[in-house]
């Protein structure tokens, strides 16, 4: 079995992603089905679940999944760090942010990594906000400000910030190339992407995230447009391990080498988008890592 599960996990970033995914639930439904009783396998799978799906309708009913099998882990070990961190994220993405609080609220009194005692602060801050409680939603923020000692997190917090501070007008933030923030509405990003020709733009706002070049739109697998926007925003080298580090969950990260086929893929959809198609838009330095070495690019997220 642990055979089975090391073959399947070195496949990362060789496969295309949902492909992977789906290779992962089948591999871990079957151990399942022959362990029944094991929640290590239920919670594998429920990791699984809570990231696939090829349209909406498909990821609420695996996130509504997820959540079941995060419960029965929970039924057995009620303190399980990993289950109440995960059923926290869970419940906000199906908007029950109330459940979402209560969850978080409980896994920040475990042992909780910075990383994700960080992202449970935000989350909460947001989950807050959603429910009109701008004093928690300002408090929380402040804890998640606070715990971002080496500034790894600027850009999510400038994202946090704009959100509880502003009265609902807007639901899409812009990060251009100079360092600005703006926000927008939904109408007006349509026009703000064709604002400048010269210009790229990295669109995260729809299922399918989306590069814009010059010449023609990319569209990227969710973790391709995750590591793109770090580099992106980074300006400058990244090492495998700190990708890993900051895009991947702890139990969750990849083996290292998956990392260069993940930009390799990047860099072959992007070229046919740019006008100098002889170049890797990410090029890398034996040592340094990897680097954003090609037009200005804006990034459009969600609030």
């Amino acid at each position: 079995m642990d055979d089975q599960i090391r073959i399947w996990k070195r496949k990362e970033g060789f496969l295309k992603e949902s492909v992977w995914l789906d290779e992962g639930i089948k591999l871990y439904r079957d151990l399942l089905h022959k362990n029944p009783d094991s929640t290590n396998y239920k919670a594998e799978l429920a990791k699984l679940l809570a990231k696939s799906g090829t349209d909406e309708k498909l990821v609420y009913m695996n996130q509504m999944n997820a959540i079941d099998l995060f419960n029965e882990v929970l039924e057995l070990y009620p303190n399980d760090t990993d289950a109440l961190y995960r059923l926290g994220h869970l419940y906000y993405e199906i908007q029950d942010y109330e459940k979402s609080i209560e969850y978080f609220s409980k896994a920040i009194h475990t042992s909780l990594s910075n990383i994700r005692r960080f992202r449970t602060y935000a989350t909460m801050s947001k989950a807050f906000y959603k429910l009109g409680d701008d004093g928690e939603a300002i408090r929380c923020f402040e804890k998640a400000r606070e715990l971002d000692i080496e500034n790894n997190f600027s850009s999510e917090i400038k994202k946090l910030k704009a959100l509880i501070t502003q009265k609902g007008h807007v639901t899409r933030v812009i990060h251009y190339p100079d360092g600005a923030t703006i926000l927008e509405t939904v109408d007006n990003v349509e026009i703000v992407k064709l604002e400048d020709d010269l210009e790229a733009t990295l669109d995260m706002t729809h299922f399918h995230p989306s590069f814009t070049g010059p010449i023609d739109v990319a569209r990227l697998q969710r973790k391709e447009a995750e590591v793109l926007r770090y580099l992106i925003e980074k300006r400058w080298f990244v090492t495998k391990e700190e990708l890993i580090q900051y895009l991947w969950l702890e139990d969750e990260a990849p083996e290292p080498n998956s990392i260069k086929p993940i930009i390799s893929k990047i860099n072959r959809k992007l070229k046919t988008c740019l006008t100098d198609q002889t170049q890797n838009p990410i090029t890398s330095k034996r040592g340094h890592g990897y680097k954003w070495n090609s037009i200005e690019t804006k990034i459009i997220k969600v609030l």
